[in-house]
């Protein structure tokens, strides 16, 4: 009886739980077949959406390029008509500049010819014809009163006259009387108004070039420079542009670098410095003494200059008038 009893009560829960499950399985087939007719639905209108906003995008992206397209024509067409009249007057302007500058140029050469014959007519009537010669002499040791002389041969005066005249009238006036030698590189020993480090440096200035200032004879008017007499070993040249009153003594063939083009440092490179005379006496007081006094070795920018300058006492023409 219990068997028949257990068999009988696990047959009814087998119906139940099939009957049960039947109709779950029923119900969510029915949901599951709205649901998915919903979603179908709402997918289908996204996608439509989603097309008609690419279309709609599609066409505003078009219409932005034509437009962009139109304004980068129209400012192609601004460029081109802009560059004409730039180019037009450009042409004009580069005309007008090259005429001007020519102009200029043709002015300038006249004044330093005038110059030029100003320069020589006055050296004949005051010095003579040369050849000109002026005798320096300097004191080594300094401040021990021994002098020692060389002589400058200055170029033939149809070369550099204006160069020439400058530096015998600063002779003439007694200017070389109170400068000295103080600097000295590779190629040059250079002298002019007495420098020292400790004036420089507490008063900027060197007082002694105020005479040359107060004369009027510190420098040139325009940097004069023939082919014909080039730096050479030995030649004298006035220093820096236009030029003066600082001169140097070049040591070896300065050319190259003391001619046109040489010294790119300057505004107008393509000119000289002045070279205006010869040392052709006197070279061996120049080596023993001038090329060994000592400098300063402290790695500052002074490291070419003479710790101690050596005094010029003396400058005179030899060959002048009255002689």
């Amino acid at each position: 009886m219990i068997c028949l009893a257990l068999i009988f009560l696990s047959l009814v829960s087998t119906f139940a739980w099939w009957n049960v499950s039947s109709k779950s399985r029923s119900l969510m087939n029915h949901f599951d077949v709205d649901r998915l007719d919903e979603i179908k639905f709402l997918f289908e209108r996204e996608q439509d959406l989603l097309h008609s906003a690419k279309l709609q995008t599609n066409k505003t992206v078009r219409a932005m390029k034509q437009e962009m397209a139109d304004q980068m024509k129209e400012l192609d067409a601004t460029k081109q008509k802009l560059k004409k009249e730039i180019n037009s007057i450009s042409a004009f302007d580069q005309e007008r500049a090259m005429s001007r500058d020519l102009a200029f140029k043709e002015q300038v050469a006249l004044l330093q010819q005038a110059t030029q014959r100003e320069s020589k007519r006055t050296v004949l009537e005051r010095f003579g014809p040369g050849p000109h010669q002026v005798q320096m002499t300097f004191e080594y040791p300094p401040s021990s009163n021994e002098q020692y002389n060389f002589i400058i041969e200055l170029a033939p005066l149809d070369l550099v006259p204006h160069a020439i005249h400058l530096f015998l009238e600063q002779v003439e006036h007694g200017l070389w009387n109170d400068t000295s030698f103080y600097l000295i590189g590779d190629h040059v020993i250079q002298g002019g108004p007495t420098i020292s480090r400790e004036e420089v440096e507490i008063h900027k200035t060197r007082s002694s070039m105020y005479a040359f200032h107060e004369m009027d004879l510190d420098t040139l008017s325009f940097p004069e420079y023939s082919a014909e007499y080039p730096h050479t070993e030995w030649t004298v040249g006035f220093a820096g542009r236009p030029g003066g009153p600082d001169i140097y003594i070049n040591l070896e063939n300065n050319t190259e670098i003391h001619g046109p083009g040489g010294q790119h440092q300057h505004a107008l490179s393509e000119y000289g410095d002045a070279c205006f005379g010869k040392i052709v006496l006197g070279r061996e007081f120049i080596e023993r003494y001038l090329y060994y006094h000592e400098i300063y070795d402290d790695g500052s920018d002074w490291e070419l200059y003479y710790k101690e300058p050596v005094a010029i006492t003396g400058a005179v023409v030899l060959n002048g008038n009255n002689q």
